[in-house]
């Protein structure tokens, strides 16, 4: 009988287990958000909103100028909630600047005497030093100057000569060895550059690879088919004051076009510095598209040892 109760709770448990990993692998988390930029650089704001489970769990989170805000509420229960605990505040809040009292006035004084006493005394120091220089200048004897001279004289000529010479010729001497470097490094370059294309050909040239490729292209195609918005609107009006780097941006942006179409629209502006738009968007995702692209993936072993690899 015991065994029997151990048992039922046990498989309890176990499709307990499954309920929820099916909920959360087969239940869309919903997602929605909202954005705009004014010509201002403080005009700027944006919203997003992800829900599950009809609702049951939601996160709220904005961005303005003020900072982030966000909040986490399950059921009606609010375990993380941000908001009011910005580090700035608004222009239009009523908020007073506190004055600092007189005992702190009187603390920040007392704080910056022992700076200024420092400053001071390494001023006389470096004063103190300048005055002993200018005294062992000044306390040489004519003397110790002739001594200087004297040995100065005596120093041979021909060791002089002799340093000289060897420095003007080693340059010359020196030349033919820095072109056979540059030589032989440049031909190790080009030999290194040949084996890297080499080793890039029969990577490209092996079936194994290509069929990770086409795998992992296909995986590709196919999260961005279930993973696309379902509601993608905005526009965008930018500029530069150099007209040809407009262009060059235009033509990348182009090459986007099959994915935003007519429902984005971006105006160019040739004329002066803008960047200034908005933009809405709507989707869902599921897990289980994710978890069946990364199983098939890690099916083959090129992928699989290349992720290994890096692990």
């Amino acid at each position: 009988m015991i065994l029997k109760v151990i048992g039922l709770v046990l498989l309890f448990l176990l499709l307990l287990l499954l309920l929820l990993l099916g909920l959360v692998l087969l239940v869309p988390f919903r997602y929605a958000g909202a954005g705009h930029k004014g010509e201002a650089a403080t005009d700027y704001a944006a919203h997003i909103d992800l829900s599950w489970l009809l609702h049951v769990v939601q996160l709220h989170a904005d961005i303005t100028p003020a900072g982030l805000a966000y909040s986490l509420r399950i059921l009606c229960f609010r375990p993380v909630d941000s908001s009011g605990g910005f580090a700035l505040q608004d222009e239009h809040t009523d908020v007073e600047l506190k004055q600092p009292s007189k005992d702190e006035k009187i603390s920040e004084e007392s704080v910056n005497v022992p700076e200024s006493k420092a400053e001071a005394s390494e001023r006389a120091a470096a004063q103190t030093a300048e005055v002993d220089s200018i005294e062992l200048k000044s306390s040489t004897t004519p003397e110790q100057l002739k001594e200087t001279k004297t040995v100065a004289d005596e120093t041979p000529t021909s060791d002089i000569d002799q340093e000289s010479k060897t420095k003007r010729t080693s340059p010359a001497a020196e030349e033919p060895k820095k072109k056979k470097r540059k030589k032989f490094l440049f031909a190790d370059r080009i030999k290194r550059i040949c084996e890297k294309a080499s080793s890039l050909r029969e990577m490209v040239e092996d079936e194994e690879n290509q069929k990770a490729v086409r795998l992992l292209i296909s995986r590709v195609k196919y999260l961005l088919h279930h993973l696309r918005f379902r509601r993608f609107e905005g526009r965008l009006a930018f500029g530069f004051e150099d007209p040809a780097m407009v262009g060059r941006t235009l033509a990348v942006l182009s090459l986007f076009y099959p994915l935003y179409g007519e429902r984005f629209t971006i105006t160019p502006v040739f004329d002066h510095t803008l960047f200034e738009g908005e933009i809405t968007l709507k989707g869902h995702v599921r897990l289980i598209h994710i978890l069946i692209a990364g199983i098939q993936l890690m099916m083959n072993k090129k992928i699989r040892g290349l992720v290994l690899d890096r692990i």
